[in-house]
C-alpha cells in the first residue's frame, strides 16, 4: 500500500511542478519534477524488492520475457525525455514560449514518454506476476495518461508558442501509420 501511496503523491508532485511552472514561478517548487521522479523510483523499487520472492517462486520461467519490454519501454522513455529534444533548451536554461520541438520522436505523437513508461511497467508486471506489481503498473499507466492529458490541454498550451497547431497535426498517444513516416523522416 505504501508505494501506491508513494506513486500517487510522486504525480502530485508532477501536477504542481506543472502548475508552478506556468503560474508561480517558485524556484522550490521547480525541484517538484525530480521529487517526484525520485519518489516513483523509489515506490517501483520498494515494490519490486518486496515481492522478489513471490516473483521468483512463481514466475522464472516468464520473468525474462517480461523482462524485454520493460528494457525496451524504459530505453524509448528515457530516449524521449532526455534525447529525443534539445536537453540544454528544454531542462536547464528553457526559454519563454519556445516553439513546439516536432521531429523524431515528437513527430510520432505528442507524448511518447507515456509509450516507454507503460510498456516499461506492463513488463515488470508481468516479469514479478504479483498482484501488488500489476497494481502499481497499472496506477502509473493511468497516472501518467492523467498527467498528459492535463499538460495537452492546460501546460503546454500555455507553455509553448505553437501548441494548438501541434495538437491538429499530430496524434495524442497513439501513432498513426502518417506519424511514423514523419517521425522516421525527421530522426536525428
Amino acid at each position: 500500500m505504501v508505494f501506491l501511496i508513494g506513486t500517487c503523491l510522486a504525480f502530485v508532485l508532477y501536477f504542481v511542478y506543472d502548475v508552478n511552472s506556468v503560474r508561480l514561478q517558485n524556484r522550490l517548487l521547480h525541484s517538484f519534477f525530480a521529487l517526484g521522479t525520485l519518489l516513483l523510483v523509489a515506490s517501483t523499487i520498494g515494490c519490486l524488492i518486496t515481492q522478489w520472492n513471490l516473483c521468483l517462486m512463481r514466475r522464472r520461467p516468464v520473468f525474462a520475457l517480461g523482462l524485454l519490454p520493460a528494457i525496451a519501454g524504459f530505453i524509448l522513455m528515457i530516449r524521449a525525455l532526455f534525447f529525443s529534444i534539445p536537453f540544454t533548451e528544454t531542462y536547464l536554461y528553457p526559454r519563454q514560449k519556445p516553439p513546439v520541438y516536432d521531429r523524431g520522436m515528437y513527430a510520432l505523437c505528442r507524448h511518447p514518454g507515456v509509450l516507454g513508461l507503460c510498456l516499461m511497467y506492463f513488463g515488470l508486471s508481468v516479469s514479478w506476476g504479483t498482484a501488488l506489481c500489476a497494481c502499481l503498473s497499472a496506477a502509473v499507466g493511468l497516472l501518467d495518461i492523467l498527467y498528459v492529458v492535463f499538460q495537452d490541454c492546460w501546460t503546454f498550451p500555455r507553455t509553448f508558442s505553437n501548441y494548438r497547431e501541434y495538437q491538429k497535426s499530430m496524434p495524442f498517444l497513439i501513432p498513426t501509420p502518417k506519424s511514423i513516416q514523419r517521425a522516421w523522416r525527421t530522426r536525428k
